[in-house]
Protein backbone atom coordinates (compact mmCIF):
# COMPACT_ATOMS: atom_id res chain seq x y z
CA UNK A 1 0.00 0.00 0.00
CA UNK A 2 1.60 3.52 -0.66
CA UNK A 3 0.76 6.63 1.05
CA UNK A 4 1.75 10.21 0.54
CA UNK A 5 2.82 11.91 3.01
CA UNK A 6 2.23 15.54 4.36
CA UNK A 7 5.66 16.38 2.63
CA UNK A 8 4.73 14.72 -0.76
CA UNK A 9 7.44 11.43 0.03
CA UNK A 10 5.27 8.32 -1.34
CA UNK A 11 5.95 5.69 0.89
CA UNK A 12 5.19 2.04 0.88
CA UNK A 13 3.86 0.52 3.93
CA UNK A 14 2.96 -3.24 5.29
CA UNK A 15 -0.37 -3.47 6.48
CA UNK A 16 -0.28 -4.74 10.13
CA UNK A 17 -2.81 -6.49 12.38
CA UNK A 18 -2.15 -7.30 16.29
CA UNK A 19 -5.08 -8.48 18.71
CA UNK A 20 -7.15 -6.16 16.31
CA UNK A 21 -5.02 -3.13 16.82
CA UNK A 22 -3.65 -1.21 13.53
CA UNK A 23 -1.72 1.09 13.78
CA UNK A 24 0.35 3.12 10.81
CA UNK A 25 4.04 3.69 11.49
CA UNK A 26 6.61 6.11 10.05
CA UNK A 27 9.50 6.84 12.01
CA UNK A 28 11.00 9.30 9.76
CA UNK A 29 7.89 11.22 9.13
CA UNK A 30 5.34 12.82 11.06
CA UNK A 31 2.33 11.22 10.54
CA UNK A 32 -1.05 10.66 12.83
CA UNK A 33 -1.18 6.87 14.34
CA UNK A 34 -4.15 5.72 15.87
CA UNK A 35 -4.38 2.40 17.71
CA UNK A 36 -7.61 0.65 18.27
CA UNK A 37 -7.82 -1.31 21.75
CA UNK A 38 -8.26 -5.00 21.76
CA UNK A 39 -11.03 -5.69 23.92
CA UNK A 40 -10.75 -7.22 27.48
CA UNK A 41 -9.70 -10.82 27.71
CA UNK A 42 -13.00 -12.41 28.55
CA UNK A 43 -12.05 -15.76 30.55
CA UNK A 44 -15.06 -18.04 30.70
CA UNK A 45 -16.83 -18.50 34.37
CA UNK A 46 -15.39 -22.13 34.57
CA UNK A 47 -16.79 -22.15 38.55
CA UNK A 48 -19.57 -23.56 39.66
CA UNK A 49 -22.30 -22.71 42.03
CA UNK A 50 -21.54 -23.30 45.34
CA UNK A 51 -24.32 -24.37 48.12
CA UNK A 52 -24.66 -23.72 51.82
CA UNK A 53 -27.53 -25.72 53.73
CA UNK A 54 -28.28 -24.17 57.26
CA UNK A 55 -29.09 -27.51 60.33
CA UNK A 56 -28.70 -30.54 58.22
CA UNK A 57 -26.17 -32.64 57.69
CA UNK A 58 -25.62 -36.10 56.78
CA UNK A 59 -26.56 -38.48 59.37
CA UNK A 60 -28.47 -35.47 60.83
CA UNK A 61 -31.67 -37.47 63.22
CA UNK A 62 -34.97 -35.54 62.78
CA UNK A 63 -38.67 -35.98 62.95
CA UNK A 64 -42.18 -33.43 62.63
CA UNK A 65 -41.74 -30.88 60.40
CA UNK A 66 -37.76 -30.06 59.72
CA UNK A 67 -37.02 -27.06 57.17
CA UNK A 68 -34.51 -27.30 54.55
CA UNK A 69 -33.01 -23.88 54.19
CA UNK A 70 -30.58 -23.85 51.28
CA UNK A 71 -28.65 -20.52 49.86
CA UNK A 72 -26.54 -20.63 46.97
CA UNK A 73 -24.19 -18.25 45.40
CA UNK A 74 -22.31 -17.37 41.50
CA UNK A 75 -20.67 -14.75 40.80
CA UNK A 76 -22.69 -14.95 37.36
CA UNK A 77 -25.62 -15.13 39.52
CA UNK A 78 -28.16 -17.81 40.36
CA UNK A 79 -30.64 -18.89 37.41
CA UNK A 80 -32.44 -21.85 39.72
CA UNK A 81 -32.58 -23.89 42.72
CA UNK A 82 -34.20 -26.98 43.70
CA UNK A 83 -34.79 -29.58 46.47
CA UNK A 84 -35.21 -33.00 46.09
CA UNK A 85 -36.03 -35.78 48.08
CA UNK A 86 -36.01 -39.31 47.16
CA UNK A 87 -35.41 -38.20 43.72
CA UNK A 88 -38.80 -36.00 43.77
CA UNK A 89 -38.51 -32.46 43.52
CA UNK A 90 -40.51 -30.66 46.13
CA UNK A 91 -38.99 -27.54 45.88
CA UNK A 92 -37.68 -24.83 43.28
CA UNK A 93 -36.00 -21.00 42.72
CA UNK A 94 -35.99 -19.45 39.68
CA UNK A 95 -33.84 -16.47 39.30
CA UNK A 96 -33.07 -16.43 43.12
CA UNK A 97 -30.45 -17.58 46.08
CA UNK A 98 -32.22 -18.90 48.87
CA UNK A 99 -35.00 -21.34 48.93
CA UNK A 100 -36.81 -22.98 52.54
CA UNK A 101 -39.00 -25.62 52.34
CA UNK A 102 -41.22 -27.14 55.64
CA UNK A 103 -40.85 -31.33 55.39
CA UNK A 104 -43.31 -32.93 57.19
CA UNK A 105 -41.69 -35.66 58.06
CA UNK A 106 -44.60 -37.55 59.31
CA UNK A 107 -45.41 -37.91 55.50
CA UNK A 108 -42.83 -40.60 54.95
CA UNK A 109 -41.61 -43.58 56.65
CA UNK A 110 -39.27 -43.36 59.25
CA UNK A 111 -35.46 -44.53 58.01
CA UNK A 112 -32.64 -43.42 55.89
CA UNK A 113 -34.16 -40.76 52.80
CA UNK A 114 -31.68 -39.05 50.42
CA UNK A 115 -31.59 -35.18 49.83
CA UNK A 116 -30.46 -33.15 46.78
CA UNK A 117 -29.77 -29.88 46.83
CA UNK A 118 -29.52 -28.47 43.15
CA UNK A 119 -27.94 -24.53 42.10
CA UNK A 120 -27.33 -23.84 38.01
CA UNK A 121 -25.93 -20.75 37.51
CA UNK A 122 -26.41 -18.01 34.65
CA UNK A 123 -24.15 -19.96 32.19
CA UNK A 124 -25.48 -23.32 32.80
CA UNK A 125 -22.91 -25.09 35.37
CA UNK A 126 -24.80 -26.83 37.72
CA UNK A 127 -23.82 -27.92 41.39
CA UNK A 128 -24.91 -30.65 43.53
CA UNK A 129 -25.25 -31.12 47.73
CA UNK A 130 -26.45 -34.47 48.86
CA UNK A 131 -27.44 -35.08 52.48
CA UNK A 132 -28.83 -38.65 53.56
CA UNK A 133 -30.90 -38.04 56.79
CA UNK A 134 -32.69 -40.31 59.14
CA UNK A 135 -36.33 -39.69 59.99
CA UNK A 136 -37.42 -41.16 63.32
CA UNK A 137 -40.84 -40.31 64.24
CA UNK A 138 -41.91 -43.14 66.55
CA UNK A 139 -39.26 -43.69 69.09
CA UNK A 140 -38.73 -40.88 71.92
CA UNK A 141 -36.36 -38.41 70.77
CA UNK A 142 -34.60 -35.77 72.73
CA UNK A 143 -34.32 -32.07 71.70
CA UNK A 144 -30.62 -30.91 70.69
CA UNK A 145 -29.46 -28.21 73.60
CA UNK A 146 -27.38 -25.57 73.81
CA UNK A 147 -25.77 -23.89 76.64
CA UNK A 148 -25.35 -20.07 76.46
CA UNK A 149 -22.90 -18.21 78.74
CA UNK A 150 -21.69 -14.45 79.05
CA UNK A 151 -21.46 -11.41 81.00
CA UNK A 152 -24.48 -9.17 81.80
CA UNK A 153 -22.85 -5.27 81.42
CA UNK A 154 -24.59 -1.91 82.42
CA UNK A 155 -24.50 0.69 79.49
CA UNK A 156 -21.05 1.64 80.35
CA UNK A 157 -19.78 -1.97 79.08
CA UNK A 158 -17.98 -2.47 82.46
CA UNK A 159 -20.36 -2.68 85.19
CA UNK A 160 -21.33 -6.13 85.79
CA UNK A 161 -25.22 -6.48 86.27
CA UNK A 162 -26.63 -8.82 88.69
CA UNK A 163 -30.01 -10.29 88.85
CA UNK A 164 -30.42 -9.59 85.04
CA UNK A 165 -33.27 -12.03 83.55
CA UNK A 166 -31.92 -13.98 80.49
CA UNK A 167 -34.37 -15.90 78.71
CA UNK A 168 -34.96 -18.01 75.21
CA UNK A 169 -38.09 -17.49 73.92
CA UNK A 170 -39.28 -20.38 71.68
CA UNK A 171 -42.74 -22.26 70.18
CA UNK A 172 -44.59 -24.38 72.43
CA UNK A 173 -43.96 -27.46 70.41
CA UNK A 174 -40.49 -26.66 70.59
CA UNK A 175 -40.46 -26.90 74.56
CA UNK A 176 -43.50 -28.47 75.70
CA UNK A 177 -42.06 -27.95 79.01
CA UNK A 178 -40.84 -24.52 79.74
CA UNK A 179 -38.11 -24.10 82.70
CA UNK A 180 -35.81 -21.87 84.84
CA UNK A 181 -34.26 -20.96 88.05
CA UNK A 182 -33.08 -17.42 90.24
CA UNK A 183 -36.43 -16.15 90.22
CA UNK A 184 -39.68 -15.28 88.71
CA UNK A 185 -40.80 -16.13 85.04
CA UNK A 186 -40.38 -13.99 81.87
CA UNK A 187 -44.07 -12.10 81.18
CA UNK A 188 -43.87 -13.36 77.91
CA UNK A 189 -43.63 -16.84 76.28
CA UNK A 190 -40.21 -18.68 77.26
CA UNK A 191 -38.46 -21.77 76.37
CA UNK A 192 -35.74 -21.57 79.33
CA UNK A 193 -34.99 -18.67 81.56
CA UNK A 194 -32.05 -17.31 84.60
CA UNK A 195 -30.73 -14.94 86.14
CA UNK A 196 -27.55 -13.02 86.59
CA UNK A 197 -24.71 -13.66 89.74
CA UNK A 198 -23.32 -11.07 91.51
CA UNK A 199 -20.96 -10.53 89.20
CA UNK A 200 -23.33 -10.60 85.91
CA UNK A 201 -22.23 -13.96 84.80
CA UNK A 202 -24.85 -16.62 83.73
CA UNK A 203 -25.56 -19.75 82.18
CA UNK A 204 -28.90 -20.22 80.07
CA UNK A 205 -28.77 -24.17 79.84
CA UNK A 206 -31.38 -26.07 77.69
CA UNK A 207 -32.08 -23.83 74.79
CA UNK A 208 -33.17 -26.05 71.69
CA UNK A 209 -30.56 -25.75 68.74
CA UNK A 210 -33.38 -25.75 66.36
CA UNK A 211 -33.32 -24.87 62.40
CA UNK A 212 -32.38 -21.95 61.73
CA UNK A 213 -29.50 -22.33 64.57
CA UNK A 214 -30.35 -19.14 66.22
CA UNK A 215 -32.02 -19.04 69.77
CA UNK A 216 -33.70 -15.78 70.42
CA UNK A 217 -32.47 -14.48 73.25
CA UNK A 218 -34.04 -11.69 75.78
CA UNK A 219 -31.81 -9.98 78.68
CA UNK A 220 -33.83 -7.57 80.60
CA UNK A 221 -33.10 -5.36 83.91
CA UNK A 222 -34.77 -2.42 85.11
CA UNK A 223 -35.82 -0.32 82.36
CA UNK A 224 -33.20 -1.80 79.91
CA UNK A 225 -34.17 -5.08 77.36
CA UNK A 226 -31.62 -6.71 74.78
CA UNK A 227 -33.08 -9.14 72.21
CA UNK A 228 -30.30 -11.01 70.43
CA UNK A 229 -30.63 -13.25 67.45
CA UNK A 230 -28.00 -15.70 68.69
CA UNK A 231 -26.39 -18.62 66.98
CA UNK A 232 -26.75 -21.58 68.77
CA UNK A 233 -24.62 -25.05 68.51
CA UNK A 234 -24.81 -28.49 70.80
CA UNK A 235 -22.06 -26.79 72.30
CA UNK A 236 -21.67 -24.42 74.78
CA UNK A 237 -21.85 -20.69 73.33
CA UNK A 238 -20.25 -17.75 74.78
CA UNK A 239 -22.16 -14.58 73.70
CA UNK A 240 -20.24 -11.21 73.07
CA UNK A 241 -20.09 -8.64 74.99
CA UNK A 242 -22.17 -6.81 72.17
CA UNK A 243 -25.17 -8.50 72.53
CA UNK A 244 -25.01 -8.62 77.12
CA UNK A 245 -24.25 -5.11 76.97
CA UNK A 246 -27.36 -3.23 78.06
CA UNK A 247 -28.81 0.61 76.94
CA UNK A 248 -30.02 2.01 73.67
CA UNK A 249 -28.27 -0.32 70.62
CA UNK A 250 -28.87 -2.26 67.40
CA UNK A 251 -30.14 -5.04 70.44
CA UNK A 252 -31.14 -3.12 73.42
CA UNK A 253 -33.80 -0.75 74.39
CA UNK A 254 -33.75 1.54 77.35
CA UNK A 255 -37.11 2.83 78.91
CA UNK A 256 -38.33 6.35 79.10
CA UNK A 257 -36.87 8.35 82.15
CA UNK A 258 -37.10 12.05 82.94
CA UNK A 259 -34.65 13.88 85.27
CA UNK A 260 -36.16 16.76 87.41
CA UNK A 261 -32.77 19.31 87.74
CA UNK A 262 -32.33 20.33 91.40
CA UNK A 263 -29.55 22.68 93.06
CA UNK A 264 -28.33 20.25 95.90
CA UNK A 265 -28.31 17.08 93.52
CA UNK A 266 -27.28 15.85 90.22
CA UNK A 267 -28.43 12.34 89.27
CA UNK A 268 -28.35 13.34 86.31
CA UNK A 269 -24.36 12.62 86.40
CA UNK A 270 -24.64 9.39 87.61
CA UNK A 271 -26.90 8.24 84.43
CA UNK A 272 -24.51 9.37 82.28
CA UNK A 273 -21.55 7.30 84.53
CA UNK A 274 -23.55 4.33 83.78
CA UNK A 275 -23.30 4.92 80.35
CA UNK A 276 -26.53 7.20 79.58
CA UNK A 277 -24.57 10.18 78.49
CA UNK A 278 -21.34 11.73 78.33
CA UNK A 279 -18.99 12.52 81.47
CA UNK A 280 -16.63 15.74 81.53
CA UNK A 281 -13.98 16.74 82.44
CA UNK A 282 -15.51 18.07 85.42
CA UNK A 283 -17.52 14.85 86.62
CA UNK A 284 -21.12 16.37 85.07
CA UNK A 285 -22.93 15.06 82.46
CA UNK A 286 -21.76 16.64 79.00
CA UNK A 287 -25.84 18.43 78.16
CA UNK A 288 -26.93 17.32 74.65
CA UNK A 289 -25.29 13.29 75.25
CA UNK A 290 -28.01 11.84 77.75
CA UNK A 291 -30.10 9.47 76.61
CA UNK A 292 -32.92 10.53 79.15
CA UNK A 293 -35.31 13.33 79.12
CA UNK A 294 -33.85 16.55 81.76
CA UNK A 295 -36.55 18.59 83.08
CA UNK A 296 -35.37 21.90 84.66
CA UNK A 297 -36.14 22.38 88.08
CA UNK A 298 -34.50 25.23 88.88
CA UNK A 299 -33.30 27.68 86.63
CA UNK A 300 -30.15 26.35 85.72
CA UNK A 301 -30.87 24.66 81.50
CA UNK A 302 -31.25 26.65 78.99
CA UNK A 303 -34.61 27.30 76.24
CA UNK A 304 -34.12 24.38 74.51
CA UNK A 305 -34.96 22.15 77.51
CA UNK A 306 -38.43 21.96 78.91
CA UNK A 307 -39.41 23.60 82.35
CA UNK A 308 -40.61 22.28 85.36
CA UNK A 309 -43.85 24.27 84.99
CA UNK A 310 -44.42 23.26 81.54
CA UNK A 311 -44.30 19.65 82.49
CA UNK A 312 -46.52 19.44 85.28
CA UNK A 313 -49.18 21.12 83.44
CA UNK A 314 -50.43 18.08 81.73
CA UNK A 315 -50.38 14.96 83.63
CA UNK A 316 -50.88 13.32 80.31
CA UNK A 317 -47.04 14.86 80.22
CA UNK A 318 -46.16 12.11 82.38
CA UNK A 319 -47.46 9.11 80.39
CA UNK A 320 -44.32 8.58 78.43
CA UNK A 321 -42.12 7.78 81.06
CA UNK A 322 -41.20 4.62 83.29
CA UNK A 323 -39.24 6.94 85.97
CA UNK A 324 -39.21 10.43 87.21
CA UNK A 325 -36.18 11.33 89.03
CA UNK A 326 -36.66 14.40 91.55
CA UNK A 327 -33.53 16.27 92.44
CA UNK A 328 -32.88 17.63 95.94
CA UNK A 329 -33.45 21.36 95.53
CA UNK A 330 -36.63 22.06 93.39
CA UNK A 331 -37.42 25.62 92.55
CA UNK A 332 -41.22 25.19 91.99
CA UNK A 333 -42.05 22.60 95.10
CA UNK A 334 -44.59 25.51 95.80
CA UNK A 335 -46.21 25.80 92.72
CA UNK A 336 -46.73 22.07 92.45
CA UNK A 337 -48.60 21.51 95.37
CA UNK A 338 -50.89 24.38 94.85
CA UNK A 339 -51.63 22.75 91.63
CA UNK A 340 -54.42 20.04 92.43
CA UNK A 341 -54.64 18.25 88.76
CA UNK A 342 -50.61 17.85 88.95
CA UNK A 343 -50.87 16.38 92.19
CA UNK A 344 -53.26 13.94 91.75
CA UNK A 345 -51.96 13.31 88.27
CA UNK A 346 -48.15 12.03 89.11
CA UNK A 347 -49.95 10.33 91.81
CA UNK A 348 -51.78 8.20 89.20
CA UNK A 349 -48.88 7.92 87.41
CA UNK A 350 -47.23 5.78 89.87
CA UNK A 351 -50.48 3.62 90.66
CA UNK A 352 -50.67 2.99 87.18
CA UNK A 353 -46.85 1.96 87.02
CA UNK A 354 -44.49 5.01 87.25
CA UNK A 355 -41.11 5.20 89.20
CA UNK A 356 -41.11 8.03 90.99
CA UNK A 357 -37.92 8.67 92.84
CA UNK A 358 -37.17 11.26 95.16
CA UNK A 359 -33.73 12.39 97.14
CA UNK A 360 -33.43 15.00 100.37
CA UNK A 361 -35.08 18.28 100.05
CA UNK A 362 -37.30 16.40 97.02
CA UNK A 363 -38.61 14.28 99.50
CA UNK A 364 -42.32 16.56 99.63
CA UNK A 365 -43.00 14.99 95.88
CA UNK A 366 -43.41 11.44 97.38
CA UNK A 367 -44.28 11.50 101.04
CA UNK A 368 -47.56 14.16 100.33
CA UNK A 369 -48.02 12.25 97.87
CA UNK A 370 -48.29 8.56 99.78
CA UNK A 371 -47.64 9.53 103.72
CA UNK A 372 -48.77 5.96 105.18
CA UNK A 373 -45.27 4.23 103.87
CA UNK A 374 -42.26 6.04 105.53
CA UNK A 375 -42.91 7.96 108.60
CA UNK A 376 -40.84 11.11 108.81
CA UNK A 377 -39.08 13.59 111.47
CA UNK A 378 -40.51 16.74 112.54
CA UNK A 379 -44.18 14.73 111.93
CA UNK A 380 -46.85 13.93 113.99
CA UNK A 381 -48.96 11.69 111.84
CA UNK A 382 -46.56 8.76 111.97
CA UNK A 383 -47.79 6.14 108.78
CA UNK A 384 -51.38 7.24 108.45
CA UNK A 385 -52.43 8.38 105.42
CA UNK A 386 -52.79 12.16 106.57
CA UNK A 387 -49.39 13.81 104.92
CA UNK A 388 -46.82 16.05 107.41
CA UNK A 389 -46.47 19.17 107.11
CA UNK A 390 -44.34 20.58 103.70
CA UNK A 391 -40.83 20.39 104.74
CA UNK A 392 -41.25 18.82 108.23
CA UNK A 393 -38.39 16.56 108.31
CA UNK A 394 -35.91 18.98 106.92
CA UNK A 395 -33.81 18.78 110.37
CA UNK A 396 -30.65 16.62 109.62
CA UNK A 397 -27.52 17.79 110.85
CA UNK A 398 -24.75 18.68 108.84
CA UNK A 399 -22.23 15.71 108.48
CA UNK A 400 -19.44 15.10 106.76
CA UNK A 401 -19.88 11.56 106.30
CA UNK A 402 -21.90 8.80 107.70
CA UNK A 403 -21.01 4.73 107.61
CA UNK A 404 -24.09 3.35 106.99
CA UNK A 405 -25.23 -0.75 106.70
CA UNK A 406 -26.66 -2.42 103.53
CA UNK A 407 -29.81 -4.26 104.41
CA UNK A 408 -30.14 -6.11 101.32
CA UNK A 409 -28.12 -9.61 100.64
CA UNK A 410 -27.88 -8.86 97.44
CA UNK A 411 -26.97 -5.36 97.15
CA UNK A 412 -24.46 -5.60 99.86
CA UNK A 413 -22.88 -8.56 97.52
CA UNK A 414 -22.87 -6.56 94.43
CA UNK A 415 -21.31 -3.56 95.81
CA UNK A 416 -18.35 -5.76 97.58
CA UNK A 417 -18.04 -6.91 93.91
CA UNK A 418 -17.95 -3.41 92.42
CA UNK A 419 -15.15 -2.67 95.46
CA UNK A 420 -16.96 0.04 97.39
CA UNK A 421 -17.70 -1.35 100.84
CA UNK A 422 -15.50 -0.89 103.38
CA UNK A 423 -13.32 -3.46 105.99
CA UNK A 424 -16.45 -3.78 108.43
CA UNK A 425 -18.97 -4.18 105.27
CA UNK A 426 -20.69 -0.65 105.37
CA UNK A 427 -20.59 2.05 103.08
CA UNK A 428 -19.75 5.45 103.36
CA UNK A 429 -22.07 8.59 102.33
CA UNK A 430 -20.95 11.84 102.29
CA UNK A 431 -21.94 15.33 101.99
CA UNK A 432 -25.34 15.38 104.11
CA UNK A 433 -26.12 19.29 103.89
CA UNK A 434 -27.68 21.02 107.54
CA UNK A 435 -31.89 20.52 106.84
CA UNK A 436 -31.28 17.20 105.33
CA UNK A 437 -34.79 15.10 105.09
CA UNK A 438 -34.97 12.51 107.86
CA UNK A 439 -37.16 9.52 108.04
CA UNK A 440 -38.32 7.65 111.40
CA UNK A 441 -39.54 4.39 110.32
CA UNK A 442 -40.68 2.71 107.20
CA UNK A 443 -44.27 0.35 106.86
CA UNK A 444 -45.24 -2.85 106.93
CA UNK A 445 -45.17 -2.54 103.20
CA UNK A 446 -42.38 -0.66 102.62
CA UNK A 447 -38.58 -1.62 102.05
CA UNK A 448 -35.42 -0.25 104.10
CA UNK A 449 -31.97 -0.84 101.84
CA UNK A 450 -29.45 1.13 103.77
CA UNK A 451 -29.69 2.42 107.53
CA UNK A 452 -27.60 4.35 109.84
CA UNK A 453 -27.43 6.14 112.75
CA UNK A 454 -27.73 10.06 111.86
CA UNK A 455 -27.37 13.72 113.61
CA UNK A 456 -30.94 15.33 113.95
CA UNK A 457 -31.03 18.43 115.82
CA UNK A 458 -27.51 18.14 116.83
CA UNK A 459 -28.69 14.91 118.81
CA UNK A 460 -27.26 11.62 117.34
CA UNK A 461 -30.15 9.10 116.85
CA UNK A 462 -30.71 5.65 116.98
CA UNK A 463 -30.45 3.96 113.95
CA UNK A 464 -32.87 5.22 110.90
CA UNK A 465 -33.76 4.49 107.74
CA UNK A 466 -32.06 6.29 104.78
CA UNK A 467 -33.10 4.86 101.85
CA UNK A 468 -35.93 3.09 100.98
CA UNK A 469 -38.63 1.59 98.43
CA UNK A 470 -42.27 0.98 98.29
CA UNK A 471 -44.75 -0.55 95.71
CA UNK A 472 -48.34 1.48 95.05
CA UNK A 473 -50.50 -0.23 92.32
CA UNK A 474 -48.40 -1.16 89.52
CA UNK A 475 -45.54 1.46 90.82
CA UNK A 476 -42.82 1.89 93.01
CA UNK A 477 -41.60 5.13 94.91
CA UNK A 478 -38.25 5.53 96.09
CA UNK A 479 -36.71 7.96 99.12
CA UNK A 480 -33.27 8.73 100.12
CA UNK A 481 -31.81 11.18 102.99
CA UNK A 482 -29.09 11.91 100.92
CA UNK A 483 -27.73 13.09 97.45
CA UNK A 484 -27.23 10.59 95.14
CA UNK A 485 -24.00 12.27 93.57
CA UNK A 486 -22.81 14.73 95.66
CA UNK A 487 -19.30 16.30 94.17
CA UNK A 488 -18.93 16.35 91.04
CA UNK A 489 -16.39 13.59 89.65
CA UNK A 490 -15.79 11.52 86.65
CA UNK A 491 -15.46 8.46 88.74
CA UNK A 492 -18.47 6.39 90.42
CA UNK A 493 -19.04 7.33 93.84
CA UNK A 494 -19.82 4.95 96.24
CA UNK A 495 -23.41 7.07 96.11
CA UNK A 496 -23.46 6.42 92.95
CA UNK A 497 -22.78 2.54 92.99
CA UNK A 498 -26.26 2.78 95.16
CA UNK A 499 -28.40 4.52 92.61
CA UNK A 500 -26.93 2.30 90.07
CA UNK A 501 -27.79 -0.55 91.80
CA UNK A 502 -31.71 0.49 92.42
CA UNK A 503 -32.28 1.86 89.24
CA UNK A 504 -31.64 -1.62 88.03
CA UNK A 505 -33.20 -3.09 90.66
CA UNK A 506 -36.26 -1.44 91.65
CA UNK A 507 -36.91 1.51 89.40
Amino acid sequence: MELTSPRSTPLRFADVFVHLSACIFASALSVHCTTIEPPADETPDTDAPTITVACLASGTVTRGTTTISLSAFDADGIREILILIDGREVAAQENGTTLDYAWDTTSVADGSHHIELWATDAVGQRTLRALDVVVNNASPWTQPTSVLRGTVYAPNGTDPVSGALVYSTADADVCPEPAGQGGPAPDEPYCVYTYSRFDGSFELEGVPVTCPTAAHVVIHKGPFTNRVDQPVTTQSVLMGRESTTLGLSDVGTLAEMAVITGSWDHIQDTLAKIGLGQVGASGHLELGTEHFELIDGNRTLDGKYQEFLDFIAKPENFDPYRTIFFNCGNDFEGDFFSNATAVAGLRQWVIEGGRLYCTDLSYDFCEQLFPEFVAWEGGTNGLSTTPEPGGAAQVGTSMDSLHATVLDDNMRAWLDGVGVLADDGSIEIEGWLGGWAAMVQVGPNSKAWVEGTPTVQGQSLTVRPLTATFAVGKGAVFVSSYHTSEDATPEMTPQDRLLQYLILEVL
